[in-house]
């Protein structure tokens, strides 16, 4: 080796790039060569006229980019970046180091913009758009938009379409149409008219066997009439009036004139004397505004919410199975020949052959279509 001074300007880099001398030492290339004066320069692929030594890339004074390109010293992995940039599958800001994002400044996200962002399992925190409603376990789901004559059509998958009906007229009453669709909570609803008796039939199947179960439906209710029914079920005792013994049913019922206008679920295997309900205020579903009318029963622990909120719980309610080998199941209508046929618009009724827990309830009210 010469003793020729080493210029400051001579740079060896091995992969890295710098200021001033970088790499292995003064005047040693990635080659090998010894550059003895600023006139010496190595015949690798990339020269520049400043005595680089790039090794894959371009850049300022002296640049030895691996797989990029960048400032003054600039080693990028896959990604550019600002004067220190070391950045795995991302791009970032001055000190960076994304594991699968971008980020801020010292930002070591996984998979998001924030940092010390670790979504807990299940979370909904990448997501864009709102939850869809569960589908898992459901059993039947009528969105009301419109019949195919009098079929009510399930788009479950599961075959369980309705049938829209028309019962006795009361008394006075004229042979109005029972039903009809109108604007409503998600599209279209399905509008039962008490003057024309109309209710829909569900199948039987729908409920049978069921020890657990969600029912949830959109109601707007046209007038109120005591002992409406949102839905009821149950076995056909044929009997002209409820009794305090004998009668098996479930039923959910519109202003009970009896326990101060409450509405209420409620389920017996031995007649109303024996039932058992979860119950909400007269004031919790007003006549003309959409309401979210759910009701839950794990194992006979039932629970009723109104939009979303969870407003009386109680244990040791009858289910289906419990029931026995129920004969119908009505939408609208009672089981029994003096009660009122429902007076209101309906929508989105979907069933499940589990509980939902409050948050999936929380997502069906607050589900608002498309």
């Amino acid at each position: 080796m010469t003793d020729a001074a080493v210029d400051s300007e001579s740079l060896a880099g091995t992969g890295g790039s710098g200021g001033g001398i970088m790499g292995t030492g003064g005047g040693l290339d990635a080659g090998g060569r010894i550059a003895v004066d600023g006139s010496l320069r190595t015949d690798g692929p990339g020269m520049d006229a400043d005595n680089d030594v790039a090794m894959g890339g371009a850049g300022g004074e002296i640049d030895a980019g691996t797989g990029g390109a960048g400032g003054a010293v600039d080693v990028a992995a896959g990604g550019t970046g600002g004067a220190v940039d070391v950045a795995a599958g991302g791009t970032g800001g001055s000190p960076d180091v994304p594991l699968g994002g971008a980020g801020g400044r010292p930002d070591a996200g996984t998979g998001g913009a924030t940092s010390a962002d670790a979504p807990e399992a299940g979370a909904d925190a990448a997501d864009t758009g709102p939850d869809m409603p569960p589908s898992n376990g459901l059993v039947v789901y009528y969105p009301c938009e419109e019949a195919n004559g009098t079929t009510l059509p399930d788009e479950s998958g599961n075959g369980h379409d309705g049938t829209l009906l028309t019962g006795p007229l009361p008394d006075g009453g004229s042979p109005t149409a029972g039903h009809g669709f109108a604007a409503g909570k998600i599209g279209n609803g399905l509008r039962l008219f008490q003057a024309g008796s109309g209710y829909v039939s569900i199948p039987v199947a729908v409920f049978e066997d069921a020890a657990d179960f969600t029912i949830a439906v959109w109601i707007k209710v046209t007038t109120f009439t005591a002992f409406q029914r949102i839905f009821d079920l149950g076995i056909d005792a044929k009997l002209a009036q409820n009794t305090e013994t004998g009668t098996v049913y479930m039923t959910f019922v519109l202003r009970d004139p009896f326990s101060n206008n409450e509405h209420s679920f409620s389920s017996t295997t031995d007649g109303y004397s024996n039932a058992r309900k979860v119950a909400a205020p007269g004031s919790a579903i007003p006549t003309g505004a959409w309401k979210h009318v759910a009701v839950t029963s794990s194992a006979g622990k039932a629970t009723l919410y109104i939009d979303g909120a969870s407003v009386d719980t109680q244990e040791s309610l009858a289910t289906p199975e419990d029931l026995g080998a129920i004969d119908y199941a009505f939408l609208g209508r009672s089981q029994f020949t003096d009660d009122p046929y429902l007076d209101a618009e309906i929508d989105e009724l979907r069933v499940y052959d589990r509980a939902l827990p409050s948050g999936e309830i929380r997502i069906l009210y607050q589900t608002t279509g498309s």
